[in-house]
C-alpha cells in the first residue's frame, strides 16, 4: 500500500518537472476551444505513462482511463485548459510568447497538477480499488466546456462515481487551501429579455407600448422580488447587466441582460420560475409582449461531505492542521459544477499569492502569477485524496 511517506518522497523528485511542465503551458496559452498544441501535449504525457487516452472530446477536451489493480468506483479528475484574452505582465522569464494570451486564471497549474498526480497514482495502480479517469476540460472561462464534453457523451463514457478538481486563487494565500463541504461557488444564470410592442406616438400615446417605461417598471420589481423572495441566510444576487431601449415608431423595443447567483439549487430554481412570472405579468399587463433566451445556466457547485474530508485529510498531511480555510463563498461560477451534479464531488481551492515574493497580482489580470512552491502540495494533496477514495 501507498503511504503519505512515499507519495512525498515521489512528488519531492518530480518537482522540477513539475515546475517545467507548467511553464510550457504558460508559455503557450490558447483560448477556449482552441487548445489544440495544449491537449496534444496533455494526451502525449498520458500516452507515455501508458494510460488508454481518448482526444477530441468537446473539440479540444481529453480524456484518459487508469486501471486500478482491483475492481472499485471511479474517480474523475477534471483540469482545465483556457487561457484568457489579455496580455501579460513582462519581465518573466516563462511569459506567454502568444499575444494577448495569458493564463491568468492559473489553469497552467491545474493542468500539471493533474498530469503529475496520474503519474504519481500510475506508480501505485496496485493501491487503487477502481478506476481514475482524467478529464482536461477545454473553455471552462465561458463556462461552456464542461456541458459541451457532457454533450459530447463524457459521462456516458466515464461514470463517474466520484469528482475532484481543484484551483488556484489570488484571494487565498500560498500554504492554505479552501477546503469545504457545501457551496462554495454560486450558480450562474444569464437571461436576455426582449420587450415589444407597438411603439407610443405624441398624436395617440394610448394606442401603444411604452417600453422604456416597461423596462424600467421590469427592473425595479425584479431587484425587489429577488431582495424579498430570498431568505436571510440564503444569498442571492441579482444584476441587470445591460439595458438598451428604444420608441421608434412603428415599434418600441426594450433589451435587458440580467443575472442572478444564488448558492442553493431550490432557491435558485424558485427564483428563475419568479423571474419569468413577474416580467411576464408586468409585460403583458402593459400591453406588451416578451421573449427570454438563456446566455447561460450553471448550477451552484455544492461540494460533497465525504469527497471533501478525504481532500481535508490529505491537505492536513500536506500543509499541516492549521492550513484549511472554511466559511468562503464565491459569487462566480465555476462549470465543474455539472460534473458535481452527477456524481458526489469536490473542487479545493489552493492558495496561490505570496506577498514575500511579490506574487500579488489579481486572478483575471496580466500580473497574475502563482507561487510554484504550491505546485507539488497540489500533486501530493490530489494523490492522497484519490488514493484515499478508492483505497
Amino acid at each position: 500500500m501507498a503511504t503519505v511517506s512515499d507519495v512525498s518522497q515521489e512528488v519531492v523528485a518530480l518537482t522540477d518537472e513539475l515546475i517545467a511542465l507548467r511553464r510550457e503551458f504558460h508559455e503557450y496559452p490558447e483560448l477556449a476551444f482552441e487548445e489544440f498544441r495544449t491537449a496534444d501535449l496533455i494526451a502525449r504525457r498520458l500516452e507515455a505513462l501508458g494510460l488508454a487516452v481518448e482526444r477530441n472530446i468537446g473539440v479540444t477536451g481529453v480524456l484518459a482511463f487508469l486501471e486500478g489493480a482491483s475492481p472499485g468506483k471511479t474517480l474523475m479528475i477534471r483540469a482545465d485548459m483556457d487561457a484568457l484574452p489579455m496580455p501579460e505582465a513582462e519581465g518573466r522569464p516563462y511569459g506567454s510568447k502568444l499575444e494577448n494570451r495569458n493564463h491568468s486564471c492559473g489553469h497552467d497549474m491545474n493542468m500539471s497538477i493533474v498530469i503529475e498526480t496520474a503519474k504519481v497514482l500510475a506508480a501505485h495502480r496496485e493501491s487503487i480499488a477502481g478506476r481514475v479517469a482524467f478529464v482536461f476540460q477545454p473553455a471552462d472561462e465561458p463556462q461552456l466546456g464542461a456541458k459541451r464534453m457532457i454533450d459530447d457523451g463524457l459521462l456516458d463514457k466515464v461514470k463517474p462515481d466520484l469528482v475532484l478538481a481543484q484551483h488556484p486563487l489570488a484571494d487565498v494565500r500560498a500554504g492554505t487551501a479552501v477546503v469545504q463541504p457545501g457551496p462554495l461557488w454560486a450558480s450562474g444564470d444569464v437571461m436576455k429579455l426582449t420587450i415589444a410592442g407597438p411603439a407610443s406616438t405624441l398624436r395617440a400615446p394610448h394606442e401603444g407600448v411604452d417600453c422604456v417605461l416597461v423596462a424600467a417598471q421590469v427592473v425595479t420589481a425584479l431587484y425587489a422580488m429577488v431582495h424579498r423572495e430570498s431568505p436571510v441566510l440564503e444569498p442571492a444576487m441579482f444584476n441587470v447587466t445591460s439595458l438598451q431601449a428604444s420608441q421608434t415608431p412603428p415599434t418600441s423595443q426594450a433589451e435587458l441582460e440580467i443575472r442572478l447567483a444564488v448558492f442553493n439549487e431550490p432557491l435558485r430554481q424558485k427564483l428563475l420560475r419568479r423571474i419569468d412570472e413577474v416580467v411576464r405579468g408586468i409585460v403583458s399587463s402593459m400591453g406588451g409582449e416578451c421573449a427570454f433566451e438563456t446566455v447561460l445556466s450553471i448550477p451552484p457547485l455544492v461540494n460533497d461531505p465525504t469527497v471533501t474530508a478525504a481532500v481535508a485529510n490529505a491537505t492536513k498531511q500536506v500543509l499541516g492542521e492549521g492550513s484549511i480555510i472554511q466559511g468562503w463563498r464565491n459569487y462566480f461560477s465555476d462549470d465543474f459544477a455539472f460534473f458535481a451534479t452527477h456524481a458526489p464531488g469536490c473542487l479545493f481551492i489552493l492558495g496561490s499569492a505570496n506577498p514575500d515574493k511579490g506574487i500579488t497580482g489579481r486572478t483575471h489580470s496580466p500580473e497574475y502569477d502563482i507561487d510554484e512552491d504550491m505546485l507539488p502540495a497540489g500533486v501530493e494533496i490530489m494523490s492522497l485524496a484519490a488514493l484515499e477514495l478508492l483505497r
